[in-house]
């Protein structure tokens, strides 16, 4: 199955799987994959990584520790980065010249269903 376990949610007639959605997050800041999945903590990196574990948190019905197990990382911090890009996106703030998470999700992803 690649770098990820299969993890998928029907919603409708979509399916989103973590890991098209972390391969398409890195694609949008032109990181790796790999670099996501790594244990690195430069600025871009961290933003990017809190941003997949945004939409993934949205976009699936993955819990915090489902998405930490597939990062290798504590709960806690996958609901720390969560957290930080929805407060980054409720205050529509530009981070290090790339949009919040508001434009991936339409451009990439598409429409979030609320």
């Amino acid at each position: 199955m690649g770098l990820f376990k299969e993890r998928t949610l029907n919603l409708g007639k979509d399916i989103y799987h973590a890991g098209d959605i972390t391969m398409e997050t890195a694609r949008f800041f032109d990181l790796k994959t790999l670099d996501l999945l790594s244990r690195r903590r430069t600025v871009a990196i961290s933003y990017a990584r809190h941003v997949a574990w945004y939409l993934i948190r949205e976009r699936t019905l993955l819990s915090y520790p489902q998405i930490a197990d597939l990062f290798d990382r504590d709960p806690s911090s996958v609901m720390y980065g969560v957290n930080r890009i929805q407060k980054l996106r409720t205050e529509a703030i530009l981070l290090i010249g790339h949009f919040y998470p508001t434009e991936l999700i339409g451009n990439v992803l598409g429409p979030v269903q609320s």
